[in-house]
């Protein structure tokens, strides 16, 4: 990106690089250099969601929505839009998917906030899992996919989080 400011793809890795730093809004700066795409939008609505910003994160999700979208697309905007309270577009979304796995993946992230942390999970979408999963009551689901999640990150604190969550 420093060489070339127009190059596009520099601009993604650099946004995958920071995110994986922990630096999600430095990814999201580039990710507006990035230029217009899939891919772009897709890490877009990720690290939107994963910032807790999930109006935005719905918001983000027409282009991965479009003709020919595919089902893991339909699905990531499906979990936008029910983190930012609109269910019922999520629902519209259902009908879009091709797979019956995807469509079981849209039906369970409508199913409540256990459901959806697993599927956020499954997701890569770690840190909105987390969160989802603290708030809610002490549950053996809800401890065994947060005890996953703090091994998850394996730094000492966390490894001793996770063993006390399974115990």
């Amino acid at each position: 990106s420093w060489l070339d400011a127009h190059n596009t793809q520099a601009y993604v890795g650099l946004a995958r690089t920071q995110i994986a730093a922990g630096q999600p809004d430095l990814a999201l700066a580039s990710l507006k250099r990035a230029g217009e795409g899939i891919v772009p939008a897709r890490l877009e609505v990720r690290t939107l969601i994963e910032l807790q910003r999930y109006g935005a994160a719905a918001s983000a999700t027409k282009p991965l929505i479009g003709s020919g979208a595919s089902d893991d697309d339909i699905t990531l905007a499906a979990m936008a839009n029910v983190l930012a309270g609109n269910t019922t577009a999520a629902s519209a979304l259902s009908s879009r998917v091709t797979s019956p796995e995807a469509l079981q993946r849209i039906q369970r992230v409508s199913g409540g906030p256990l459901p959806l942390a697993a599927e956020l999970y499954s997701a890569g979408l770690l840190k909105s899992s987390s969160v989802l999963l603290e708030k809610l009551p002490n549950t053996f689901e809800r401890n065994y996919l947060l005890a996953r999640l703090r091994y998850a990150q394996h730094t000492k604190s966390s490894l001793l989080e996770a063993a006390s969550l399974l115990d």
